[in-house]
């Protein structure tokens, strides 16, 4: 008969112990204190009044942009959820009528940024392309998003934009909003993602109209997307999933 260490059996038991304590103060905790914003506030900034760590991120990322034919915008700094200062440069690109933009988000002492490139064309097509290491807690929108995190160049991460974008989109010219209305229309598009998951049962509405707070079934999932080794396995299957893209696509 096989006989289990007394050792692996203890460690056995504190883990179980571990997980179910973890299954059940993690759903409370989002329960309690998970806010989204209804309508997100969007405050205009200079450069200068980025936080240095930004500006750091931001400038050499921002001068390649513009080699690539992208004017910066719109310097913002984005309310959406408690306890998260999200920064947010805007790109805007004429000639081909596409959106980039740069994202530093700082959470608990910790920064992470990446780039991204938006064709919109309609309420049913979108396509984002991002170099973006963390994967949403709760479902992903309703249109193609492609994260490639191995990817640091901006200009290959355009290059894989391109052919997605032609993937789908085959021709069609990428639509952007009137001049002057660009802040109103990034708003209005991250105000869809919340409605969207609440569709899927994971947010709700508060009563007052103003957050969006987790279901049990979004606390739940929630939890166990963040409770290791769950982020890990997910990081793991992205990056297996982006490499295979790449490799069709031949970027």
């Amino acid at each position: 008969m096989f006989h289990v260490p007394p050792l692996v059996l203890v460690l056995f038991r504190y883990a179980a112990y571990f997980y179910g304590l973890m299954l059940v103060i993690g759903p409370l905790t989002l329960r309690a204190t998970f806010r989204f914003r209804a309508r997100v506030l969007a405050n205009q900034l200079s450069f200068e009044h980025l936080p240095p760590f930004v500006q750091s991120y931001v400038q050499p990322r921002q001068a390649f942009l513009v080699t690539l034919g992208f004017a910066p915008l719109h310097y913002l700094k984005m309310e959406m959820v408690p306890n998260v200062s999200s920064y947010f440069v805007l790109f805007l690109n004429q000639d081909t009528g596409e959106w980039a933009d740069i994202t530093v988000a700082l959470a608990t002492g910790v920064a992470k940024g990446y780039v991204e490139f938006i064709s919109y064309y309609s309420e049913d097509l979108q396509i984002d392309t991002n170099n973006n290491s963390v994967r949403p807690m709760l479902g992903a929108p309703r249109y193609p998003t492609y994260r490639f995190p191995q990817i640091q160049s901006a200009e290959r991460l355009y290059q894989c934009h391109k052919a997605l974008a032609a993937k789908h989109a085959g021709y069609t010219r990428p639509v952007l909003p009137p001049p002057g209305k660009e802040i109103e229309e990034l708003t209005r598009r991250i105000d869809r993602y919340a409605p969207w998951q609440a569709k899927q049962g994971y947010l709700y509405l508060d009563s007052a109209g103003e957050n969006y707070r987790m279901t049990w079934k979004g606390a739940f999932l929630g939890t166990l997307r963040s409770v290791w080794p769950v982020p890990m396995v997910r990081s793991w299957i992205m990056e297996r999933s982006a490499a295979k893209l790449l490799r069709t696509l031949g970027v």
